[in-house]
């Protein structure tokens, strides 16, 4: 039981971590998901009439999701979750925010942020600090000229 419960907030933190969702959706009865996705929605079986199709299939995705994942990538999954639910609601909001704006890019500006943060991860840590420090001070100097950002 505290599996369940367990695995049900790790969904969640999956759902709020960018788990895919779907545009065109239509109620589904509970009884009809699959053995494996109701195991996992298990703690949502009383209330799953209430709720509306867009919640039930962003939930059967981050279920279907959080089940094709191996013992590793659940092991990560919570270990993110859980700092993530550590976060101030404000904090989590603008890591939401980001993610919102992250799945909003094309796949060519996913791709150049993903080399890009690779790069970033395999320079020396003075590097990297030094990186910081300068993107900080830039931040400090015109926050109304960067990107998506708020002043």
């Amino acid at each position: 039981m505290n599996n369940i419960k367990h695995n049900v907030l790790m969904l969640v933190g999956l759902l709020c971590m960018g788990a895919v969702f779907s545009n065109s959706v239509m109620a589904q009865e509970f009884n009809s998901l699959s053995t494996d996705v109701q195991t996992t929605l298990s703690s949502f079986k009383g209330s799953w009439d209430t709720m509306d199709a867009d919640k039930q299939s962003r939930l059967i995705n981050g279920a279907q999701r959080w089940n094709s994942l191996n013992p590793e990538q659940k092991q990560t999954a919570q270990e993110r979750f859980k700092r993530f639910s550590n976060l101030p609601k404000a904090q989590q909001r603008d890591a939401a925010a980001k993610m919102q704006r992250y799945k909003n890019l094309s796949p060519k500006k996913k791709n150049q942020l993903k080399n890009k943060f690779e790069r970033f991860k395999n320079m020396k840590p003075a590097q990297r600090q030094q990186l910081q420090q300068r993107f900080n001070k830039q931040q400090r100097m015109a926050p109304s000229r960067m990107p998506n950002r708020r002043p």
